[in-house]
């Protein structure tokens, strides 16, 4: 700054990016997947006389709901289900940093929350039940003001829950966490003049660790 005369000052002003900014972006979409059971078999139709099942006294199969038996195994159907991809930006000071936190980031990737967990971002909080949310890893570079940008990658995909009424041939409702997998055992079974397969068993599998996320700093 200095003085120009006149009671008028020279100033000039330098403009920095703030080195602990954050930006969020959100991908609101759907995934697929292999569905071999449906939520309930609507109806079904006799291809020889156009008409409903049974009516000529024919035992025909009950698949359970499973879809598309082909003489051996449900061939199943690929259906569209919902997700929500999340990307973190964050810039970040070096000064600000736990010296383990990189290592941090690098023993946490491809994990599930371990408990409930929220994400406010502009007054809108974003609450996932344990399982819900997969933290999928992040790029990290170091900018030219040798601060670290940091994008964190996270993939949310809903459960299955008891109040949706989901089962599987006779089976109680299926309760699910997002990242969890199911799968069925089937068996062979006589149905009148059929031999068949059926559901005999759902079991549910984890296939990712838990981890606590709020050591990952996202809200900070």
């Amino acid at each position: 700054m200095k003085e120009a005369g006149g009671g008028c000052w020279d100033v000039t002003v330098h403009y920095a990016k703030n080195p602990n900014s954050t930006e969020w972006n959100f991908d609101i979409g759907s995934g697929n997947v292999k569905a071999t059971n449906s939520y309930e078999t609507i109806a079904s139709y006799d291809c020889v006389d156009n008409s409903s099942l049974n009516h000529r006294g024919v035992d025909y199969p009950d698949f359970k709901k499973g879809i598309g038996y082909n003489g051996t195994h449900f061939d199943g159907v690929d259906i569209e289900v919902a997700k929500m991809e999340i990307s973190i930006n964050k810039k970040r000071k070096f000064s600000t940093l736990d010296p383990t936190y990189l290592q941090l980031l690098m023993e946490n990737a491809q994990t599930v929350n371990d408990d409930h967990f929220t994400l406010t971002w502009k007054g809108q909080d974003f609450i996932f039940v344990r399982g819900s949310l997969r933290y999928k890893g992040s790029r990290v570079k170091q900018d030219a003001d040798d601060n670290l940008d940091i994008t964190y990658n996270l993939l949310y995909q809903r459960g299955t829950y008891v109040e949706d009424g989901i089962t599987v041939g006779a089976s109680d409702p299926i309760e699910k966490e997002g990242h969890q997998y199911l799968w069925i055992y089937q068996d062979e079974a006589v149905q009148g003049n059929f031999k068949v397969k059926v559901p005999i068993a759902v079991y549910i599998e984890r296939v990712y660790k838990y981890s606590d996320f709020t050591a990952l700093e996202l809200n900070d």
